[in-house]
């Protein structure tokens, strides 16, 4: 189905606790009838993380501050930092990577140019999350663009210099080094994502959860879980499927029900190849059918409305209705708090920055 060779996929899962060295985000839309997620991005480099900083600023403003102290609200910011930070060392320990009390150093690679001011401010909030939720452990983080480089691989462990490397997190739309792969093979690194980023990230996953909710394997709570949040989703290509209980065939159901449907390719991203039936013409939507059926990979979802948020769509004017989506942050199993995207209305057919869409922290009462 994902096209992983079974010999790395064996090689994957026989990590020590290898799930656990993931993180995500999923992108959940409040419906009438409750929070739906339409996409589970579960790839190292999820934007997002910088709104830990955002809900500071707004904590220490003025009028958010007064409001909240008129109406008895004591508000609360969830820096998803922190909790990545406490996660990485609990996991790092439990999978024997460190020792208690020992050193956690960190490498990050990432797409972008990193100056100085970066490197040393980078270091300071690491030191910083070590020393409130560290459990004793201590470390260095590394920035760097060219891991092949700068990374070497000696015995089963990797070192940047003579620094060993304990985890490392890739922020970049490029593959991992082989040195890395090979190190986490051992057991001597953590490494976030690892081999299966393609298989976790992929949009289809969404639909095998949405046509399997009632296998036997699954636990009664487990099924009420998927048929409460997740939309109706089918991978495309020429078949049957179930649709409000009727049987359909596609392409032709996907031609005849364009207002009610989405189409996604399944490793798209950042918004990018996602189509709303209801915004594109008759003819442009067919056109994208044809395209996902003879392609391949790419699901349909059901179109699901997202509940208005009232906010002014620039300052000075009145609020307006927004449509907003929740980009929710998970590590492991812990909850890392998240952010909102808003659109404005008659912005565009996706709740995405190049469509004018424009973000805000979640703050927690």
């Amino acid at each position: 189905f994902y096209g992983f060779d079974p010999v790395m996929l064996a090689a994957a899962f026989s990590v020590r606790n290898y799930t656990n060295s993931t993180v995500a985000r999923g992108d959940f839309i409040d419906t009438p009838g409750g929070l739906m997620c339409c996409e589970m991005n579960m790839a190292a480099n999820v934007g997002g993380w910088e709104h830990g900083f955002w809900s500071e600023r707004y904590l220490q403003n003025p009028v958010l501050m007064d409001f909240c102290a008129r109406e008895g609200i004591s508000p609360a910011g969830r820096d998803v930092l922190a909790t990545f930070c406490e996660h990485m060392v609990d996991d790092a320990l439990d999978s024997g990577v460190i020792e208690e009390g020992g050193e956690l150093n960190l490498a990050i690679a990432l797409d972008w140019p990193i100056t100085e001011g970066a490197r040393r401010r980078a270091a300071e909030v690491y030191a910083d999350l070590l020393r409130r939720r560290g459990r004793g452990v201590t470390g260095q983080l590394f920035l760097y663009t060219a891991p092949a480089d700068e990374l070497t691989y000696r015995q089963g462990k990797v070192y940047m210099g003579e620094q060993r490397v304990h985890v490392y997190y890739a922020h970049t739309g490029t593959g991992f080094p082989v040195k890395v792969l090979r190190a986490q093979l051992t057991g001597g690194i953590r490494a976030y994502n690892g081999m299966l980023t393609r298989m976790w990230h992929d949009k289809r996953n969404i639909a095998l959860l949405s046509e399997n909710e009632g296998l036997e394997g699954w636990k009664e709570e487990e099924r009420e879980l998927i048929r409460a949040h997740i939309p109706w989703t089918r991978v495309v290509s020429p078949r049957t499927t179930a649709w409000r209980g009727a049987e359909v065939q596609f392409p032709g159901f996907l031609l005849d029900h364009r207002d009610d449907l989405v189409l996604k390719r399944g490793l798209g991203n950042s918004g990018n190849e996602v189509h709303v039936g209801r915004y594109l013409a008759p003819d442009a939507w067919e056109a994208r059918v044809r395209e996902a059926v003879e392609e391949g990979g790419w699901i349909v979802q059901e179109r699901v409305e997202s509940r208005p948020y009232f906010y002014p769509p620039e300052p000075g004017a009145a609020p307006a209705p927004h449509s907003v989506v929740w980009g929710l942050f998970c590590t492991g199993s812990r909850f890392g708090s998240g952010f909102l995207r808003m659109l404005p209305p008659g912005a565009g057919e996706g709740v995405i920055g190049s469509n004018g869409s424009y973000e805000s922290a979640i703050l927690e009462i």
